[in-house]
């Protein structure tokens, strides 16, 4: 009989969510492959905003005026890239929980604007993926400004 204990119930729960990927999601329906998609943009824009603020703070510099200031987001992207993809299941695993939400926005999109479900979507993803990502990124690089007193 095998002792359960926490470290056991993670590397269980590590082997089966670390096999899911886009395929896995796709069966799992349109909404989790499309949740997915929004936190990997998010993913991407917290790894630009760490990498950008980590390299600023190295250097004193912008990475948008200065080389070195870029080599040194260069190498803390690529570094938090590895980091990111050792951690998928944990993005995974929030499009699950998210998913349920934003298909409840879908169709209160639907009744709202009296549309087509594949037009409540489009919208939907648009404000999501376009919109709110665009503003999160500027917000973000607004507050890495603000922190390091480096114009970005």
């Amino acid at each position: 009989v095998e002792e359960v204990t926490n470290t056991s119930r993670l590397k269980r729960w590590w082997k089966k969510t670390a096999k899911l990927d886009a395929k896995a999601l796709r069966k799992m329906g349109l909404m989790c492959l499309l949740s997915y998609g929004f936190v990997s943009n998010v993913n991407a824009l917290m790894l630009i905003l760490l990498a950008t603020y980590r390299s600023i703070l190295a250097t004193g510099q912008s990475p948008l005026t200065s080389k070195a200031a870029l080599k040194q987001f260069g190498i803390t992207w690529a570094g938090l890239y590895v980091i990111s993809n050792i951690v998928r299941p944990v993005r995974i695993s929030i499009a699950l929980a998210i998913s349920k939400p934003i298909d409840s926005l879908v169709k209160w999109f639907e009744e709202k604007l009296k549309c087509k479900r594949w037009m409540a979507i489009g919208t939907v993803m648009l404000f999501l993926n376009v919109f709110l990502t665009i503003g999160m990124l500027w917000g973000g690089m607004m507050l890495v400004s603000t922190l390091t007193g480096v114009q970005v």
